[in-house]
């Protein structure tokens, strides 16, 4: 795995409809379907460009998750995908939109990771914000199945490295402050939105500052 600025290119709309998945076992068929279209759309996204991941945490601890999303450009637009996962704890104070029974018929985070997330992660570029601490929380979740965490081998965009190399006067690297600094917004309540404005604001971060791709 590499931490890598990679080339990024073209202008995009953030907001748009997203697929929510909460991965249950019945309705397999329907959301074999849905992974289908999704692949599509992957595939037609245009050259080099990221995909985002963001999540929620039920909790403080990094092992909480309790949604997780990806965000990618296709056709010009953004879009989104996201789950609902069964983390390890009844505690959700740190979520303000996830809800302990909106996931009690949900999967854990490995299922749901090796099921629905890896399948989608086609081509060798993925965008985070704080990826250090992001992926922290991917390993940190996923072994809570006793399994060892895995990723394919990918470049990393780093949103909030590259806003602190290449914007000037930033400031405060904050994750809402970089997306305004870009003239994006986001739900920060929804990882579903936070994905989508992360890929955007990488795609924008490269057509104003080209020397960050």
């Amino acid at each position: 795995m590499l931490i890598h600025p990679a080339p990024e290119r073209g202008r995009i709309r953030p907001e748009l409809p997203h697929i929510i998945y909460n991965d249950r076992k019945d309705g397999i068929m329907e959301e074999d379907a849905k992974t289908q279209q999704l692949l599509q759309s992957i595939m037609r996204r245009k050259n080099n460009s990221a995909i985002a991941i963001a999540f929620d945490k039920a909790s403080s601890d990094d092992a909480s998750i309790c949604r997780i999303a990806i965000a990618w450009i296709s056709e010009s637009k953004a879009h989104s995908m996201s789950c609902l996962v069964k983390p390890p704890t009844d505690d959700f104070s740190c979520s303000r939109k996830v809800t302990a029974s909106m996931v009690a018929h949900s999967a854990d985070f490995a299922t749901v990771w090796d099921r629905r997330i890896l399948p989608l992660l086609k081509g060798d570029v993925l965008a985070l914000y704080d990826a250090s601490r992001t992926l922290h929380a991917l390993k940190a979740s996923y072994e809570t199945s006793g399994r060892a965490f895995m990723l394919p081998e990918l470049y990393i965009r780093d949103l909030r490295f590259l806003a602190i190399t290449y914007m000037p006067g930033l400031g405060n690297d904050s994750f809402i402050s970089i997306i305004h600094r870009l003239r994006l917004s986001a739900d920060l309540d929804d990882a579903a939105s936070r994905a989508r404005a992360c890929t955007s604001a990488l795609d924008r971060l490269q057509m104003i500052y080209p020397a960050s791709g």
